[in-house]
């Protein structure tokens, strides 16, 4: 992968727009940026960063904007770089909050992501939209995830350093971010997983092989305590080989209590049939006896049956002549009835009209309805008379009366219409009064909650500067005691190297084997090596330390901008104007909006008041022109009814409703007259006939021989009923004495006992069967199932242990106590100190190298990542912690190198180059030579083809290699300016 162009706006310390062309510089090959420390110098790599991945090494990715940018300026990244021959472009852009084209206040701009390919003609095809989608496509596609970037791009400050002298668990967690480590875990923990899974399942099977074991025992006892019941058996001990052999000792017995069972079966059988014998032979004795008795007794009976079929014979015929002149004289009854109920109607009609001075024809019914019509036409015609007249009169009060409302209501009305008026010119003038003094509110909030960001930012620039001004004393105090410990140690150099001297070898400084008068330190204040780089290491520490709270400083003063040395009380002040002023125009807002709606409501109510005086001023001249009609028309009605007596109206009105009742029954009463008069006459003729034909001589003789009807139904059925009774008797007896009636009684008694007992010992013994051979079946198929899970278990037992062994061996509880993922790790460390050793020993003229230790020093802590240096003048291996700060440096540099070729050439599986590198190191801590090795390093780097930027602010390196990329204070002090020099 190779960078081609980052082009930014508003982003980090950069107010404007930004555009850097690789391209340009990659001609260089090898190039520096520059620029005072905080200015944004790492800015560029963090764009690069956060268009490929919406991450960035050291900083928040919600916190990319620029605070020196105009509001209307957005925030926005796009990198092109080039992959195997095809242009590609990512650009991402922030959700971001800007002041509203129309209306006034504020509106959100979306955050949003695209990655294109480009082609030759410039014309573009998506590939992917979305953060998170354009993310993916990245990592997919450079084979890189943003912290492998990181590793792979650029070298950051201290970062290596730590990653050189940390122990095996620091480092462990780098290489395993790098090399996938997450994997081996995963498959270690799977295998433990699978380890416990596996034995949970061996366990599950040894129960279940017990519990069938168990149940064979209990089985095996159930089947001896059946054959041998009054022996102890005691199975609790046998395995499973005995407990079979015992089971099949149980054959013969198991035989012998077949054999028993089905003895006292049949013993059983014969008795049950002995014993229904005898109870059917009691029945037909005790039966017979009790039907000879009953012939007895019913022939006792016959004579007095045969008495009651004649009597019933005579009612029977008696009957019909007796009903006859019943119904005759039930007849001449109703005819009686008829006439009474006529008459009486007849009567009642005319006491009714004469109460009113009205006569009634009641001859006919015919007749009476036609004088109680004509009577009805008379009475309508008067009462529809003074009905009208009584209309005329209440229509005529009920529109005084509305005369009178409406009048009344009309002068409300108008009332109601000049105060709505009033009430909404006081409204109008009361907006109009109000309108000036309202101003936006979205202006008022934002400016309030400018100044109280402000106001938190001035609390937070006082602590920072108090914070600032404590580390520039320490900072101080450790440069101080640094020269003091340097002055010394040059002091103390000629005694130190006296002190390595030994008879008859040569002097390092001048050669000579004789030593005639070495140097001794006449202080007792010696300083080694060891003190000036613990010295030197406080005083980077110290200065690191300051230089981040400085930038923590710089930082928020650019966010401050014009109000960066602004007085904390002004801004107190001028946050307590600003919230009075927007809670002032709030209750502005909304007393107008209080009064807006009151004057709605007050114009509406007006201009319903004024509609209903309109309306109500019209229909008052109606109802004045219906009064004086109601008038006219109610003395028309008064003349016409003049002649009328009321009172006798209503009596008459009465009289005929009061006829009209009384006459609805007089055609149904006349009809019923004429009828009865002629049934009576056919039932006496059908009397005198039923008597002549009869043989009774006189009425009476027939109702003396005449019965109710059950007597007569009784005496009527008394011999037949006699006769079949006995017939019933003499057949049942008959059959009774063919089935066999035996001359003594049965003892039931005897026979039911020999029943009872054969039965329980038949039972028992089946009983007892039962029981042995479901126990004897269930102990067959316990050890059938026992069988069966111990073949079923050879290979589940066998993938357990291979399980746990594998799961021992991955989690480091082998011989070598080393886990896999570390051993993994291992592998790849090893890939990346072979890369690393040629860089080093290029930079160290071939003295230093880099390997894995592989020798366990200390048993107690973690091992197998840890790192030593291979010492070409001693021949042996050394702590990298022994190295001094400028070969620490070369150090660190050469194993960020070699772990940038490691991963970038296929370390991650993906065989995807990185074809630049960006190097964040600490240049400034290296002498003259060691500065010549390392940038000699960096040359070798570039012709290898990558395109290397050193990113640094040594003055030294500025007189060595091209100033690439130079980045400098904005003259107005808000934000940075980038120049590129190809």
């Amino acid at each position: 992968m190779r960078p081609l162009e980052i082009e930014f706006s508003a982003f980090g310390s950069y107010p404007g727009e930004v555009t850097v062309d690789f391209n340009s510089l990659r001609e260089r090959g090898l190039f520096l940026v520059t620029g005072e420390t905080g200015t944004g110098k790492t800015t560029i790599f963090d764009a690069m960063s956060y268009a490929l991945y919406d991450k960035m090494p050291m900083k928040d990715a919600g916190d990319i904007r620029s605070h020196h940018a105009d509001s209307t300026q957005r925030t926005w990244v796009r990198f092109t770089f080039s992959l195997d021959g095809t242009t590609y472009r990512a650009e991402r852009y922030p959700t971001q909050t800007r002041p509203a084209k129309r209306g006034g206040g504020t509106t959100e701009d979306k955050a949003g992501a695209t990655l294109v390919s480009v082609d030759s003609d410039g014309s573009t095809t998506a590939i992917a939209t979305g953060s998170q989608d354009v993310r993916k496509a990245c990592v997919e596609l450079i084979g890189l995830d943003a912290d492998q970037f990181q590793r792979v791009m650029l070298l950051a400050q201290g970062a290596v350093n730590q990653f050189l002298i940390e122990n095996s668990s620091k480092r462990e967690e780098l290489l395993a971010t790098l090399f996938g480590g997450d994997l081996y875990e995963r498959v270690t923990e799977h295998l433990k997983q699978e380890a416990r899974r596996l034995g949970k399942a061996c366990e599950a099977i040894d129960t279940r092989i017990a519990h069938h074991l168990d149940n064979a025992r209990t089985y095996l006892t159930t089947v001896l305590h059946g054959v041998a019941p009054d022996q102890d058996h005691d199975v609790t001990e046998l395995d499973r080989d005995a407990l079979e052999a015992a089971h099949n000792d149980t054959a013969d017995a198991r035989g012998a209590l077949d054999a028993r069972a089905d003895t006292a079966k049949i013993a059983e059988t014969e008795a049950q049939t002995a014993l229904t014998d005898a109870k059917a032979a009691l029945k037909r004795f005790e039966r017979a006896g009790e039907i000879t008795t009953a012939l007895t007794e019913l022939g006792a009976k016959e004579a007095q049956a045969r008495a009651h079929t004649v009597a019933g014979q005579a009612s029977q015929a008696a009957r019909p002549v007796v009903t006859a002149h019943t119904t005759a004289a039930k007849a001449a009854a109703a005819e009686q009835q008829a006439r009474a109920e006529a008459d009486a109607l007849r009567e009642s009609l005319s006491q009714i009209a004469e109460g009113a001075d009205l006569t009634i024809d009641t001859s006919t019914s015919t007749a009476i309805n036609r004088s109680i019509n004509e009577h009805r036409q008379q009475v309508e015609k008067d009462q529809e008379l003074v009905a009208t007249a009584e209309k005329a009169k209440t229509k005529l009060n009920e529109l005084e009366a509305k005369l009178a409302t409406d009048t009344a209501t009309l002068v409300g009305k108008r009332a109601d219409s000049e105060r709505l008026a009033a009430e909404v010119a006081e409204a109008e003038q009361q907006l109009t009064d109000l309108t000036p003094l309202l101003r936006d509110q979205t202006t008022l909030d934002n400016e309030a909650e400018r100044i109280k960001e402000a106001s938190k930012s001035i609390t937070q620039r006082g602590d920072l500067t108090e914070l600032v001004e404590e580390w520039s004393k320490k900072a101080k105090s450790a440069d101080d005691h640094y020269n003091e410990t340097l002055r010394q140690f040059i002091a103390t150099t000629a005694p130190r190297l006296a002190k390595e001297l030994r008879d008859g070898e040569p002097c390092s400084v001048c050669g000579s084997p004789e030593h005639p008068n070495p140097a001794r330190d006449e202080s007792g204040e010696a300083v080694d090596l060891q003190e000036v780089e613990e010295a030197r290491n406080r005083k980077r520490a110290v200065f690191n330390e300051l230089e981040q709270h400085q930038q923590t400083l710089q930082r928020l003063r650019e966010r401050l901008g014009e109000l960066a040395d602004a007085d904390a009380d002004a801004i107190s002040q001028q946050l307590t104007d600003a919230e009075a002023a927007r809670q002032e125009n709030i209750e502005r807002g909304k007393k107008f909006s209080e009064i807006e709606a009151q004057l709605r409501s007050l114009r509406e109510e007006r201009d319903a008041a004024t509609k209903a005086q309109t309306t109500l001023e019209a229909n008052l001249e109606t109802t004045k022109a219906a009064v004086t009609n109601a008038a006219d028309e109610l003395t028309e009605a008064v003349a016409a009814c003049s002649g009328i007596n009321t009172e006798a109206l209503l009596q008459r009105v009465a009289c005929v409703e009061a006829l009209t009742d009384a006459a609805a029954p007089a055609e149904t009463r006349f009809s019923a007259v004429v009828a009865a008069e002629k049934l009576a006459a056919d039932r006496r003729a059908d009397a005198d006939t039923a008597l002549a034909d009869s043989a009774f001589d006189t009425i009476e003789a027939a109702e003396a021989a005449l019965m109710d009807s059950d007597a007569e139904h009784s005496a009527l059925a008394a011999l037949a009923n006699w006769e079949a009774e006995k017939a019933k008797l003499d057949t049942e007896l008959a059959t009774l004495k063919g089935q066999g009636v035996p001359e003594i009684r049965p003892d039931l008694e005897a026979a039911t006992a020999l029943a009872d007992s054969t039965r329980q010992e038949s039972e028992r013994l089946a009983s007892t069967r039962t029981t042995v051979s479901d126990a004897s079946g269930n102990f067959t198929k316990s050890l059938t199932a026992l069988d069966k899970e111990a073949a079923d278990s050879v290979d589940e037992r066998r993938r357990f242990n291979v399980a746990e062994r594998a799961a021992r061996v991955c989690n480091g509880q082998s011989v070598s106590k080393v886990n896999l993922r570390r051993w993994i790790l291992g592998r790849e460390l090893e890939r990346v100190t072979l890369a690393a050793t040629v860089h080093l020993r290029s930079m160290t003229g071939g003295r230093y190298g880099i390997q894995r230790a592989t020798e366990v020093t200390d048993g107690r802590r973690t091992f197998g990542l840890d790192l030593e240096i291979l010492d070409a003048h001693t021949g042996r291996a050394r702590s990298p912690k022994s190295l001094s700060g400028g070969e620490q440096f070369q150090a660190s540099l050469a194993l960020a190198l070699g772990l940038a070729d490691v991963v970038s050439q296929g370390g991650t599986g993906s065989g995807r180059r990185v074809e630049a590198l960006f190097i964040d190191e600490g240049f400034g801590s290296l002498d003259p030579r060691a500065l010549d090795d390392a940038i000699e390093t960096l040359h070798h780097l570039q012709a290898s083809g990558r395109t290397i930027g050193a990113i640094t602010h040594v003055e030294a390196m500025k007189e060595r290699l091209h100033p690439g990329i130079v980045v400098t204070r904005h003259p107005s002090g808000k934000g940075s300016v980038l120049t590129v020099n190809p």
